[in-house]
């Protein structure tokens, strides 16, 4: 990930600059660069939700869909896998979610229910 980063400042460095070469690098660098900042700010946007006995996770924020706990998830100490169905269409639905995106409480949370379904599904 680090390498494509610097993808841009090889281009410069190996290439001879002309005038075109310049003004590629003068647009291009900037937009890849505003490109994968906006890609990690959405990364780290606090996800706020509520997870109910049964598995049902309601979501505050617009982007993050409600729906239920579905087996198939995955735990990892740094992130978590959701699989859910969509509320109204049952539609299946895979996002991540990263340690720093909710608080220390809900992470747990939500790691035990995603056990728990994945052991009722093996089950």
């Amino acid at each position: 990930m680090r390498i494509i980063a610097l993808l841009p400042i090889f281009i410069l460095v190996l290439g001879a600059l002309n005038l075109l070469g310049f003004l590629l690098n003068a647009v291009i660098c900037p937009l890849f660069y505003w490109y994968w900042y906006k890609f990690y700010v959405s990364l780290k946007k606090p996800i706020l939700f509520s997870l109910t006995d049964y598995a049902a996770i309601y979501c505050v924020n617009d982007d993050f869909p409600s729906g239920t706990l579905i087996n198939g998830g995955l735990v990892s100490e740094h992130f978590l896998r959701l699989k859910m169905q969509h509320g109204v269409s049952k539609k299946p639905i895979e996002k991540w979610i990263f340690a720093d995106q909710c608080s220390q409480e809900h992470f747990r949370a939500l790691s035990r229910a995603i056990n728990q379904m994945n052991w009722q599904g093996s089950a």
